[in-house]
């Protein structure tokens, strides 16, 4: 009997509770009032509500429901206010993560309750605010911001709070927002400082500002913006000068630090170092500019050359005399030559188009390594007992046989095209529209201006697929050692596919030179052809001509690497 009437009890429990979670979810405040009046000692009750266990509050608060939040706060103590749910998490934390105007009201409500709840970690160790700022709620961060206890932001167990907070706003592009984190100098009327009571909490922030690229990037005049009403734009503008001047208050604090003290610059380091494999010059400049003690420790010009980041290993040029330290460095046994030998990450290699132009890039960057090295390390092995040449020979094999199946593919198909032309237009110069005068042989619009176009726009492409069946048949026959594929393969690409393009557009004019002069002013059906004829000019154009304008830019092109680059340190 005590077995049923317990399980009676708890189905009794239960069916109130699902109740209780309903009137809730409706807004029933009568109903909340009459079951509390009921059931008054429940005020602090747990029970399932829609996100697992907690308090009626959780469920008010999770609802959006003021009225009846405020009315349940009413009831409860101080206490009862700071219970957690299941996940750790006071009614508090849950406004603090799902933001929003009406749950201001509610952590208003709340707060006037118990100022402890704006210093009460939950299960991740984390204070509401930490909490709004990890979830990117800015209206709820400005207010929960202003409502924490300065005090307590400048204590230890604050300052690693307010570190957090700063990481999760750098990490949601809210520049405008961790600014306003609180300074215990006094020296300084500035109101962003980064605290170094907290030295995992600032490495961490190190390495998110590090990742964010986008954050760095040069955009146009915020004044040009807002006249064109371009808000999203002005606002990416407003978060990278947020972010700029972020960079430069961490650089000041990091320039205090001593490197030895930090397992060598270890977390700087580190944050360099994803700084560097992410392409972001400026956090590199501003930081080492600051301190150049971390220049060796973060091996900046390693992971460059590692993950082919061509703008920071630029940065090198403004080095002065300074680049030829960094040029003999050892890598765990490596020279910075063996680095650049082994293969790019296949992330950077699927962002060039084709495996042979991918090849290309490797030589490139290869080249300009060994520029910087002394001639000594050109030929030194490194642990394995293996020279720079032998790693690129042996990383890159693949990739050349690749490369070459990629051209020849290309070549065998181009030419079937370039030999057709060839065919077609031979045949077109000996039977000339109109056709020739019977006794002297001549053609009979030999004076008419559109036949001489005609004439000049098949010879043209005769000699234009002529070449460019020549050079496919010269990228066949070529070899293909590793070093072909910086100049001569893509130079002899260049040229047949230009010459092919060439090819296609005049044979183009010379067909429709030849309707004009049939069809003798004939509009209606002249325009349409002459339109459609120019379908297949189109058609090369969108397909082949961005690959040739790729090939010539970066066989013939300014580089990838800046030389000029200004003295920085």
């Amino acid at each position: 009997m005590w077995c049923e009437t317990a399980t009676e009890r708890s189905l009794v429990e239960y069916g109130r509770d699902l109740s209780l979670v309903k009137a809730i979810k409706d807004g029933d405040l009568d109903f909340i009032k009459r079951y509390y009046e009921e059931h008054p000692n429940s005020i602090s009750a747990m029970f399932f509500t829609c996100f697992g266990r907690g308090t009626a509050l959780h469920q008010a608060t999770i609802t959006n429901n003021l009225e009846i939040a405020k009315e349940l706060v009413a009831k409860m103590s101080e206490e009862d206010v700071l219970i957690c749910n299941d996940a750790g998490h006071t009614a508090l934390d849950i406004a603090a993560i799902t933001g929003g105007i009406e749950k201001i009201k509610i952590a208003e409500c709340m707060i006037r309750k118990s100022k402890k709840l704006l210093t009460t970690e939950s299960k991740g160790k984390l204070i509401p605010l930490a909490n709004a700022c990890g979830a990117g709620r800015k209206d709820m961060i400005y207010y929960l911001y202003s409502q924490t206890p300065r005090d307590f932001l400048l204590s230890e167990i604050g300052t690693s709070q307010s570190s957090l907070a700063i990481q999760y706003c750098i990490g949601n592009k809210m520049f405008g927002l961790e600014v306003k984190i609180p300074s215990n100098s006094s020296s300084t009327s500035d109101d962003v400082r980064i605290s170094a009571c907290d030295q995992y909490h600032q490495n961490e922030m190190n390495n998110t500002v590090a990742r964010e690229k986008a954050s760095f990037r040069r955009m146009w005049s915020s004044n040009l913006l807002k006249l064109f009403g371009i808000k999203q734009v002005y606002d990416l503008k407003l978060t990278h000068c947020y972010a700029h001047k972020f960079l430069c208050l961490m650089s000041k604090t990091i320039a205090t630090l001593d490197v030895t003290k930090l397992s060598r610059g270890g977390s700087v380091a580190q944050a360099l170092s994803i700084a560097a494999s992410h392409g972001i010059t400026e956090f590199i400049v501003e930081i080492i500019s600051g301190n150049p003690d971390f220049l060796g420790p973060s091996q900046i010009f390693c992971t460059a050359v590692e993950r082919r980041q061509e703008k920071v290993f630029s940065l090198i040029y403004g080095l002065g005399t300074m680049k030829d330290v960094v040029a003999c460095l050892n890598y765990n046994g490596n020279n910075l030559l063996h680095v650049a030998a082994q293969l790019a990450p296949q992330r950077v290699l699927d962002g060039i188009p084709g495996p042979a132009l991918q090849m290309q890039r490797e030589l490139q960057w290869f080249q300009e390594v060994e520029r910087i090295v002394p001639h000594s390390f050109r030929q030194h092995p490194n642990n394995l007992h293996k020279t720079p040449y032998e790693i690129f020979d042996e990383s890159h094999k693949v990739l050349v046989q690749q490369g070459e199946k990629w051209m020849k593919d290309i070549a065998q198909s181009s030419m079937v095209v370039g030999t057709l032309i060839i065919t077609i237009m031979f045949i077109a110069l000996y039977t000339v529209p109109g056709g020739n005068n019977q006794e002297t042989g001549f053609p009979l619009f030999l004076q008419n201006k559109v036949f001489n176009l005609f004439i000049i726009s098949n010879a043209t492409s005769f000699f234009a697929s002529s070449t460019s069946v020549l050079m496919f048949l010269g990228i066949l026959s070529s070899r293909y050692a590793p070093k072909d594929f910086l100049k001569s393969l893509p130079t002899k690409l260049i040229i047949a596919l230009s010459s092919l393009f060439i090819s296609i557009a005049t044979m183009m004019v010379a067909f429709c030179s030849t309707v004009i002069i049939m069809l003798k002013g004939e509009l209606s059906f002249i325009i349409p052809i002459v339109l459609l004829a120019s379908i297949p000019v189109s058609l090369f154009v969108w397909l082949q001509f961005p690959l040739l304008v790729t090939v010539a830019h970066s066989t013939y092109g300014p580089g990838i690497f800046d030389r000029k680059t200004k003295k920085w340190l």
